[in-house]
């Protein structure tokens, strides 16, 4: 029997077991050994989000091995070392996430993973830091303000500690602000202007607070994860006139380049359990192993 971490629509976490997955044309097949539980994992945990079907499997993203592919994938073979990204389709809250043992996903969201330097904890994280460059070299000369407890942000605040000549988090409510070189904000001060804003909290009732009181940015950085939270559209009087981009992972150049910069940190302040000891209730970072080697 496989298992796998679940909610019913949202609220407490069960581990429960299955039997297998069918794959499909174009899917693949994977043994997961490590999982990111980012804040859309934390949201459905605390009900912040509600999943579109009654049994939701969590896990936003994972390092794995392929155990067999469909038909139509290429260039990514059995045995190989994976990256998974569900968070790129919506998962875990409009489709199933990969904190189970065995996972059946679209090509489409893999990426095969062969750099030797790094062992499969530490791809995973470099997974969780991957956002494409293109993004983050939107903020190069702008003044940021990011806020958020999921690691995604870190390549935000890194880039902005080099490029920006104006950076600042609102500190309850980010991710180690102690190792961040950055100016303090509130989230009620609206006198302070940013030229963008960065997004990762699980908590709705922070996004929609800073998104009001710092409405001069013009670009609004987001998690995938909070697009279902809020709608940018109501919030904003001048909605119309934002550019606003969601952040996409997978630029592993940029993963590893953010990794070296906070290793010791990943090393010292995340979570790592295992999929039998993970708690009812959860909070990010947080790290599920879900197989033994």
């Amino acid at each position: 029997m496989f298992k796998k971490v679940t909610v019913n629509y949202c609220g407490d976490i069960t581990v429960t077991e299955y039997f297998g997955s069918i794959i499909r044309e174009k899917e693949l097949l994977i043994e997961i050994k490590y999982v990111y539980m980012s804040i859309a994992d934390e949201a459905l945990n605390q009900c912040n989000i509600i999943a579109k079907d009654y049994r939701r499997t969590l896990g936003s993203i994972a390092v794995g091995r392929v155990v067999r592919s469909g038909v139509g994938v290429q260039d990514i073979f059995e045995g190989s070392r994976v990256l998974v990204f569900p968070i790129a389709n919506y998962a875990p809250i409009e489709f199933d996430g990969a904190c189970q043992s065995i996972y059946n996903i679209d090509a489409e969201y893999v990426i095969a993973s062969s750099q030797k330097a790094f062992n499969d904890l530490e791809m995973l994280f470099i997974a969780t830091l991957s956002i494409h460059r293109k993004i983050l070299n939107s903020i190069k000369g702008l003044n940021t303000l990011v806020v958020g407890n999921d690691i995604s942000i870190l390549p935000f605040a890194y880039y902005s500690m080099l490029y920006s000549p104006k950076f600042a988090i609102i500190p309850q409510y980010t991710l180690w602000p102690d190792i961040l070189k950055s100016e303090h904000a509130s989230p009620y001060n609206s006198n302070r202007k940013f030229d963008v804003i960065v997004l990762a909290s699980s908590d709705p009732l922070i996004n929609n607070i800073v998104l009001k009181s710092y409405q001069s940015a013009t670009i609004i950085i987001i998690h995938p994860s909070i697009l279902p939270m809020i709608k940018l559209s109501n919030m904003l009087p001048s909605y119309g006139e934002k550019r606003v981009i969601v952040m996409k992972f997978g630029d592993i150049g940029t993963g590893i380049e953010i990794f070296n910069a906070f290793k010791e940190n990943f090393t010292k302040r995340i979570n790592l359990i295992k999929v039998d000891d993970i708690p009812k209730n959860i909070k990010t970072p947080l790290v599920i192993q879900m197989a033994s080697s």
